[in-house]
């Protein structure tokens, strides 16, 4: 497919509506040349640029997976198409992305946080700017409604299972579903270099690989 023409196709299409921000109608601005590609302007109702054009929520996100399926390597564009998926707001028309965009978008996010490398310098640099940073809610008092919420004790419920009685949050949230369940037991194993034995993944996970790596 070639999505540049189908990119530039949307585009085309809003241009020739000539579309105009209103009380009934939502549109988001949109930079047709990204910044991260050179692209310059702002969204102004008195003074329009050639760079910015208006589009529907749902266009506005077909243009940045197209952008980053024209330049997959770009890292700006994936992290903008990326945004784009998880944008949650009351105001926006938003477009919720398939299952497998979702999947391939989360997938490339993945690859591209592997292959950066933070150097020692940014790490202390980002160190002295957190240290001695205060907490976001310091020195605010809580609402009185969220405090009433958290004092209100819960009320006790009995699991009709075991009898077991406790409060009302915690018992749906840990007992209901697990009441009842038997633990399987963890099978002992050993390992072939160093003879240890011991149970669960966790010989797998310090064992076997490791002691046969050391052996060589």
């Amino acid at each position: 497919m070639n999505y540049e023409k189908v990119y530039y196709d949307l585009i085309q299409k809003a241009k020739d509506q000539n579309r105009k921000k209103e009380k009934n109608t939502y549109y988001e601005a949109h930079h047709i040349v990204p910044k991260c590609l050179g692209g310059t302007g702002s969204y102004s109702k008195n003074k329009p640029h050639s760079n910015i054009i208006l589009l529907t929520g749902r266009e506005h996100f077909i243009a940045h997976l197209l952008l980053h399926k024209i330049y997959p390597k770009n890292r700006p564009l994936l992290y903008a198409c990326w945004r784009m998926c998880n944008m949650q707001t009351k105001l926006r028309e938003h477009h919720k992305p398939s299952a497998r965009t979702y999947e391939e978008i989360k997938a490339n996010i993945s690859k591209t946080n592997k292959t950066i490398v933070v150097s020692n310098e940014v790490r202390v640099k980002i160190s002295n700017t957190m240290s001695g940073r205060p907490a976001h809610n310091k020195g605010k008092k809580m609402p009185e409604e969220v405090l009433y919420k958290w004092r209100k004790s819960q009320p006790k419920i009995q699991c009709t299972k075991c009898g077991k009685v406790g409060g009302g949050h915690a018992m749906k949230r840990f007992h209901f579903e697990n009441c009842g369940l038997v633990k399987v037991p963890l099978k002992e194993v050993q390992c072939p270099y160093c003879k240890k034995v011991g149970k669960g993944s966790m010989m797998k996970r310090w064992h076997f690989n490791n002691c046969k790596n050391q052996i060589k």
